[in-house]
């Protein structure tokens, strides 16, 4: 009984976008901006799910670790490319193209 009622609790906090500052998202791409130059073939990144009225969304996806889905509020981050919000993975950008 325990055990499941831990999963269900991670499910509803991993779908979670995590509020982040503009400048910790900033110092999250210059890791990962790291890790890519360092290491060839790296799959680490930082993939823009678009935009609502007041965030920025993101999943971060590390080379090492867990994928995390991050938001960051419109007036902290500008971006020169937005689109709405979406679920679908296909629609997502990498951040390099719309930052």
């Amino acid at each position: 009984m325990k055990i499941t009622l831990l999963l269900i609790s991670l499910l509803f906090v991993s779908s979670c976008a995590i509020p982040m500052s503009g400048e910790s998202f900033q110092d999250e791409v210059r890791r990962v901006s790291a890790t890519k130059s360092f290491r060839s073939g790296s799959k680490s990144k930082i993939l823009y799910k678009g935009s609502d009225e007041k965030y920025h969304y993101f999943k971060i996806v590390p080379n090492i670790g867990i994928p995390r889905p991050v938001k960051v509020t419109k007036d902290e981050l500008p971006l020169s490319e937005e689109f709405e919000y979406s679920d679908e993975e296909e629609k997502w950008l990498d951040y390099e193209l719309v930052q």
